[in-house]
């Protein structure tokens, strides 16, 4: 990867989707929501740590 990160703002996604399930069996809305954002976080956790004084900014609806 190349650059560094500063900053990292995530939302979740999808919701009132239809019952579904990944090929690791877990609950797609689930997934989507939850599991691919922290995959994200992750990923670029070493990028974030080289910025020196990144952040990662969760945003959710009243709703959730």
């Amino acid at each position: 990867m190349a650059g560094i990160v500063g900053h990292l703002g995530r939302q979740r996604g999808g919701d009132g989707c239809p019952e579904q399930y990944t090929e690791q069996g877990w609950e797609l809305q689930f997934a989507t929501n939850h599991l691919g954002h922290f995959a994200l976080a992750t990923g670029l956790h070493a990028a974030m740590v080289a910025a020196g004084n990144a952040r990662i900014v969760v945003v959710s609806s009243s709703g959730h």
